[in-house]
């Protein structure tokens, strides 16, 4: 696997914690944390985004049950796969009424919104001790480098 880096940015206030007290960030935690963001922030789910192949309209990504098995990504016949911080931890994906899909875990749980515009990929925390970094390892095809693919410009370790 080639060790890459995607380059996110946010701009705007998010609720510090999704939850007060425990260290187990629900389903129920994950929507009242989602509330709490300024919508401008989020991308609006395709209209049939759920747990399993959502066609994008440029591509189709494949969202697990299972969050250890990773994002698949395919567009224009070029497929990568995007693994989830604490995917061996997390519990099933349960798609929420909006078409986000999320994954219960402790300390952390992550998201997924599944756009037209492509993917966003949401860390909740539950309090000050969950991890302060999150990794997302994405696997690509040995002849990709360093470029933009599907519209997601990345870059290598270096930042090249």
């Amino acid at each position: 696997m080639r060790e890459l880096s995607l380059l996110c940015a946010t701009n705007g206030g998010v609720a510090a914690y999704a939850v007060e007290e425990g260290d187990y960030v629900s389903a129920g935690d994950t929507i009242s944390a989602l509330a709490g963001v300024d919508r401008d922030l989020l991308l609006a789910p395709a209209a049939a985004a759920r747990v399993g192949t959502v066609d994008l309209g440029h591509g189709t990504v494949e969202i697990p049950s299972v969050s250890a098995n990773g994002l698949n990504v395919e567009s224009a016949g070029i497929g990568l796969t995007i693994d989830l911080p604490g995917a061996s931890n997390a519990a099933r994906g349960v798609s929420l009424d909006d078409g986000t899909v999320t994954y219960p875990s402790k300390d952390f749980s992550n998201s997924v919104i599944a756009s037209e515009a492509g993917l966003q990929l949401l860390t909740t925390i539950a309090g000050p001790d969950a991890p302060a970094r999150y990794e997302y390892p994405i696997d690509l095809p040995r002849l990709i480098g360093p470029g933009v693919l599907g519209g997601v410009e990345y870059k290598d370790k270096y930042c090249k």
